[in-house]
């Protein structure tokens, strides 16, 4: 991934975390989404298994399976809402 592409993302996670904006994406034919509730209590949605986060740094670390949120989003159209 291009270090403009991963700010790009980071950005765009930021922005969802300031803004408690959800997202919604398609990784590996799976259903996902990004659900802040609050700042301190956000839902991160693949598939069938639901991962819960308490900060922006959790979020953007997060790991499912041997990936990260980040890695997960490189390439993938998310829509923000």
């Amino acid at each position: 991934m291009g270090k403009d592409l991963y700010m790009a993302i980071l950005d765009d996670l930021q922005e969802l975390y300031d803004n408690g904006w959800d997202a919604s994406f398609v990784y590996k034919e799976q259903d996902c989404a990004i659900l802040p509730n609050s700042v301190h209590d956000i839902v991160v949605i693949i598939g069938d298994k639901e991962y819960q986060v308490s900060s922006f740094n959790d979020l953007i670390s997060l790991k499912i399976g041997d990936n990260t949120l980040i890695n997960i989003m490189d390439g993938i159209e998310v829509q923000y809402y």
